[in-house]
């Protein structure tokens, strides 16, 4: 009898599981170019063209000890988030990339219904002093 119960669960388990969407493979990067002295460390955003995932711009990051970033937002009717950190070796101006889903292995899969996207991004300068942007990221 439990047999067929659990038999039971997990057909309906399987069947109830939605649509399969294309996976796409991960790829990191960032870019390293010369410091412009007197200015202060700043970012950009910008979406992709198909909106599943941003890319962010990290400017004058040599003035800094660190720069951390959290990205959280609805994504799948759950909430979802992504963070790192950016150090001063990677360069002056490095880019993210991040994505809008999960991966596994190299192999990523799409969030859907992407709501209420929120980017805090935290700076710690050479100087001891540490301070913080928040932007709202429209999905």
């Amino acid at each position: 009898m439990k047999k067929n119960i659990l038999l039971v669960l997990l057909v309906l388990f399987f069947a109830s599981a939605g649509q399969s969407h294309a996976l796409k493979k991960r790829v990191w990067n960032y870019s390293k170019v010369a410091i412009a002295s007197g200015s202060k460390p700043s970012v950009g955003a910008r979406l992709s063209s198909d909106r599943q995932s941003i890319v962010i711009t990290f400017r004058q990051v040599l003035l800094t000890t660190s720069v951390t970033y959290e990205l959280t937002y609805l994504g799948n009717d759950l909430e979802q988030g992504i963070f790192g950190t950016v150090k001063p070796e990677e360069g002056n101006l490095v880019s993210r990339t991040l994505y809008f889903g999960t991966c596994s292995k190299n192999v990523c899969t799409p969030h859907r219904n992407l709501k209420n996207g929120i980017l805090l991004v935290s700076y710690r300068l050479q100087n001891g002093t540490s301070f913080s942007q928040k932007f709202r990221v429209r999905l």
